[in-house]
């Protein structure tokens, strides 16, 4: 189910009040051998937003936010050597408030800066507070070239084992903290050059290369090698991990209605 409400606070609309809230609810069966997962999540989420567009090329957006998951999760694996049997609750619950300004420079540059403050609550844990700032930049030098950048912190409650389905398939046995949901903590940033070329049917020629990085301070880890038939999750808890991710794509129309495109990616994912 799906709400949103707008309420204009004046004549011309550069100044509204917003309301948007959602409700889903999610049921799962699943058996893999002698492997039963059965699990289900009820979700709610709320957002109050004031926005203000001061002038056309400056805008900037206050708001509320909360989000409640609740999980009841229960499970048998019967594999060699283990026989596990867990069933819980697990409720989480996220609120904090947030700021966005957006900047218009003509079609040449425009920038989105934002910053929020949420504060988590897990069942019997204490709460925890998180800052996470992002921004969005983007510039048009001359009108064939645009070059975008962008950063922030993305913070999330893990579920390691529907995050990790593949696990239940195997016959391995499962060590460490696989019916824990930890506070992943990251860090994104990276950007992207587009070059419009002058050829093909239409304007929709261009060569485009991408970088972005991912630096964790916090991940729920699933190892599946260190230690012999065994699928370990563990928390990084200080340990390096970081994802490395560059991307070019090439598309042309040669003729109308026909599209030609070639994406090459390399990716380099570590944990040390």
């Amino acid at each position: 189910g799906y709400f949103k409400a707008g309420f204009p606070l004046n004549e011309d609309n550069s100044q509204n009040i917003a309301f948007v809230g959602d409700y889903s609810y999610q049921d799962m069966n699943s058996s893999f051998g002698l492997t039963k997962y059965i699990a289900d999540q009820h979700s709610l989420f709320g957002n109050l937003l004031y926005q203000n567009m001061v002038h056309e090329d400056h805008k900037f957006t206050l708001g509320m936010s909360a989000t409640y998951d609740r999980y009841n999760e229960d499970f048998h694996r019967l594999v060699a050597f283990q026989d596990i049997k867990k069933a819980g609750l697990t409720q989480m619950a996220i609120g904090g408030f947030f700021g966005e300004y957006t900047y218009h420079a003509g079609e040449k540059f425009s920038a989105i800066t934002g910053l929020r403050q949420d504060f988590y609550k897990k069942s019997g844990n204490k709460i925890v507070g998180r800052f996470s700032p992002r921004v969005t930049l983007k510039y048009m030098p001359i009108d064939e070239i645009v070059i975008r950048a962008n950063g922030g912190r993305g913070v999330r409650y893990a579920t390691p084992l529907i995050d990790n389905i593949g696990v239940f398939s195997t016959g391995k046995a499962f060590a460490g903290a696989y019916n824990e949901h930890i506070l992943e903590d990251a860090w994104t940033f990276g950007g992207n050059l587009t070059y419009y070329l002058p050829f093909g049917a239409g304007s929709n020629t261009y060569i485009s290369f991408d970088y972005f990085r991912t630096q964790f301070t916090q991940q729920m880890v699933v190892d599946y090698e260190h230690i012999a038939n065994t699928i370990d999750f563990y928390a990084l808890d200080g340990n390096r991990s970081f994802t490395d991710n560059y991307q070019l794509d090439f598309s042309v129309d040669p003729v109308e209605r026909f599209n030609i495109t070639v994406t090459c990616r390399y990716t380099n994912a570590m944990i040390e």
